[in-house]
């Protein structure tokens, strides 16, 4: 299934250009961030992902190899066309990806990825504070709540705005 384009695509490419954040090397305040989201979640994968025309690119990641991924492919590319957290309880059951090689990864997979947006709201990339993991039976979509101003959006579910905000105004 082919994903979804956000209606304001080259505006968002733009803003994600404009902060010369791709292909950079890691950096300490986002691998933390990475790490304390995957503590708090106590979940085994968790990434900072930036979509660009053509993949989904990990500024940050930890239990996960893949330093990008196809952007047809990408979780990433349906959360940044909502306005909400994204949240699957079952990506074998869900029939956005269903077909996607990345839900049968890991057994029954619960996912929950939060948009990051720029201080005008245009959505750049995702933040996965819960994803790919395991879902067993106790697994449910409220579980492990991301508190407010955490990566992920908060329970309100606004996109995350957060350290790349000090890098020309994005996160």
């Amino acid at each position: 299934m082919q994903s979804p384009l956000p209606g304001n695509e080259a505006a968002r490419s733009r803003v994600l250009w404009n902060y010369r954040i791709l292909d950079t090397p890691p950096e300490e305040r986002f691998d933390d961030l990475v790490r304390v989201a995957t503590y708090i979640c106590g979940t085994p994968i968790g990434l900072v992902g930036l979509i660009d025309a053509g993949r989904e690119w990990f500024k940050s990641r930890v239990g996960w190899d893949l330093s990008e991924i196809p952007r047809e492919i990408s979780f990433g590319t349906h959360t940044i066309t909502q306005p909400d957290v994204l949240i699957v309880s079952d990506t074998l059951k869900d029939e956005r990806f269903v077909r996607n090689q990345l839900g049968h990864a890991g057994g029954s997979p619960f996912l929950r990825r939060g948009p990051l947006a720029d201080a005008r709201g245009i959505r750049a990339g995702n933040a996965v504070s819960d994803g790919l993991c395991s879902a067993g039976p106790d697994r449910r979509a409220d579980a492990h709540p991301v508190g407010p101003g955490a990566a992920g959006g908060g329970a309100s579910g606004r996109p995350a705005r957060f350290g790349i905000e000090s890098r020309k105004g994005f996160v």
